[in-house]
């Protein structure tokens, strides 16, 4: 899933361990998932105050899941394509 997406993003991503299995969570800045989506950050902050995209406030921003970013990626490509 990680190909679809260019190191230098995930080289910026968050990543939080999870405390129960170990896992990586990787999440990715509202401007992060903006400039992978080619949208303006504003409009990616409207779709999350409207529900379509979910993000997690840490700290002091909103950041989204590295999986539901290419989710969303994917979802507005093929949408895109109709």
């Amino acid at each position: 899933m990680a190909s679809n997406i260019e190191d230098s993003e995930l080289k910026d991503s968050l990543s939080i361990e999870c405390s129960n299995c170990g896992h990586d969570n990787k999440f990715l800045s509202m401007i992060q998932v903006a400039k992978m989506t080619d949208m303006h950050p504003e409009h990616i902050k409207r779709l999350k105050s409207y529900g379509k995209l979910v993000a997690t406030f840490i700290e002091r921003g909103n950041y989204v899941k590295l999986d539901d970013a290419v989710s969303f990626k994917k979802q507005r490509t093929t949408t895109a394509n109709l």
